[in-house]
Order: C-alpha cells, then sequence, then structure tokens
C-alpha cells in the first residue's frame, strides 16, 4: 500500500515538474461565471469619465479595461493639448445617460406574497453577483405587484442590468434611471478604429433641449488629436460640411441612440426641431 502511495505522488510530482518546465504549458480557461467576475472587480475605475465612455461606446455590462486605458489616456491628451486655447474643455465632462448601476423594477402580482414577506429568491444569485442593493420598495396597491429600486456596486451598464433582471420569474419589467439634465458634455465616438471627441458647450432652458449650442469637433492623428472646427448653431451661421455628415450623427447617436441625417444635420433650424424617426433617420 505504502509502495502504491510513493508511485502514485511521485507520478504527481513528474507531471507538475512537465507543466512548470513545458514552454506552452496548458492553462485551464477560466469558465464564463469567473471571468465576468473578473472583471465585475475591476470597477469603479479611477476615472469616471472614461469609464463612463467606454460604457457607452462598448454597450457591455462591463467597460473593457483596454477601451477604459486608452480612453482615460486620451481624454487627458486632449485636455492637455487644447486646454490654452479652449478653456472650457477643462470644464466640460461626460456623464453616461442613463445612470450606470441604477434600475427599477416592477414585480406582478404572481410575486407579490413572497415580495411582501421578503422570502423572493430568484434574484438572490444575481443579487450577489452584481453587489445589488434595494434603496427602496413600493406595493403597487392598484395592480397587485411591487415597485424595487435597485443600485450596484461599480459602474455597470444599466440597460444590461436590466435584461439580467427581466429574466426573473415575477418581473413584469425593468428600466433604467434617467441622467443628468441635457447639457454640456464631451461626446466620445470611435471610427475605424479611431476616437473622435464632440464638444458641446450649452445653455438655456436646457430643461427642453438648450437654446444655445456650440460645438468644437476633435480627430485623433496617431498621438495626437486634430481641431476640425467650431460650430455655432444659429440661423445665420453657415452649416459645415463636419458637422453635417460626423459630429451632428454623433450627438445624436448620444441623445437618442441613433444618427441623424443630412436633412436634420444639415440646415438650422431643421423643419422639425425634434429627434424623431422621421428626421434622424441613417
Amino acid at each position: 500500500m505504502i509502495k502504491r502511495i510513493v508511485l502514485v505522488l511521485g507520478g504527481i510530482v513528474f507531471s507538475l515538474v512537465l507543466f512548470v518546465c513545458s514552454e506552452n504549458p496548458t492553462i485551464p480557461e477560466p469558465t464564463a461565471l469567473e471571468s465576468l467576475q473578473e472583471r465585475l472587480a475591476q470597477t469603479p475605475r479611477l476615472n469616471r469619465e472614461a469609464e463612463e465612455m467606454a460604457l457607452w461606446l462598448s454597450q457591455e455590462l462591463v467597460a473593457p479595461e483596454s477601451l477604459y486605458q486608452r480612453l482615460d489616456t486620451a481624454v487627458h491628451r486632449l485636455r492637455n493639448q487644447f486646454v490654452p486655447k479652449i478653456p472650457s474643455i477643462d470644464e466640460i465632462h461626460y456623464y453616461l445617460s442613463p445612470r450606470p448601476s441604477a434600475i427599477n423594477i416592477v414585480f406582478d402580482s404572481s410575486v407579490a406574497k413572497e415580495m411582501r414577506n421578503g422570502s423572493y429568491s430568484d434574484w438572490d444569485s444575481l443579487n450577489s453577483l452584481f453587489g445589488a442593493q434595494v434603496v427602496d420598495t413600493v406595493e403597487l396597491v392598484y395592480e397587485g405587484g411591487f415597485w424595487v429600486a435597485m443600485r450596484f456596486a461599480g459602474r455597470l451598464s444599466s440597460d444590461s442590468l436590466e435584461h439580467y433582471y427581466e429574466q426573473l420569474p415575477g418581473v413584469q419589467y425593468a428600466y433604467s434611471v434617467g441622467g443628468l439634465l441635457d447639457g454640456s458634455r464631451l461626446y466620445p465616438y470611435l471610427e475605424s478604429g479611431e476616437l473622435r471627441f464632440l464638444l458641446r458647450n450649452a445653455w438655456g432652458d436646457c430643461y427642453n433641449g438648450c437654446i444655445i449650442n456650440a460645438f468644437t469637433y476633435f480627430r485623433e492623428e496617431a498621438d495626437t488629436f486634430q481641431l476640425v472646427g467650431q460650430y455655432f448653431r444659429a440661423p445665420d451661421e453657415e452649416v459645415p460640411d463636419w458637422w453635417t455628415y460626423e459630429a451632428c450623427p454623433i450627438w445624436c447617436w448620444h441623445l437618442i441612440g441613433k444618427p441623424c441625417g443630412p436633412d436634420y444635420c444639415g440646415t438650422f433650424p431643421p423643419e422639425n426641431r425634434r429627434h424623431d424617426t422621421e428626421v434622424c433617420d441613417d
């Protein structure tokens, strides 16, 4: 018996030596859950603005580390390069809308009893994985269901969180929480692997889209940025081509999730000032 144990242990040691000394050792691939847990552990990152930009550009639950690092470097470089000429670029930032890591959930009457006595458990795994916290619960008396406000650890895509929680039993629907009031922003965009930034300086009745809008457009070129142009959006201002075909579609992507065509971007004021599907098309 002792001889057999010695032989087995010897075989294990020999295998470990072969693994360590091999030029291409076989390392087990992480499972999908382990990979997700590793990514969740990376957030929140130090640069809020760059991480929220990376969330919007990637459309992933967690901003990819490589994209975050690239934007962190690019935003610092852009501001250092142009702050002497355009001081507002140091004061205007990007904010993701809808807010990251915040959703509201509406449960139907089928789980009302469990929600009422705190025994609903179908969300336990997701809550643990995403570091969820219930911040408010309201019983919908007339509908027989429950409304729940959820917040999560780190900076996670609220659109992705909606999708996860809408798969749970008893969930009628989930929806994200709106961001800050419309106004001045530094909008990011990726075109053929190169970064673009659109600086919007806006003021005046921003509850209804802002009356005054001044735009500055930048393109990435190697390790620097080119100032393409500046455009004050007003009736007596000529509309530049870079605005119509490059910058304005970026603005619309951020506002409504799709680009606006030349019929909207190429005139001021457009025939229809609303960002609707009839005017803002591909």
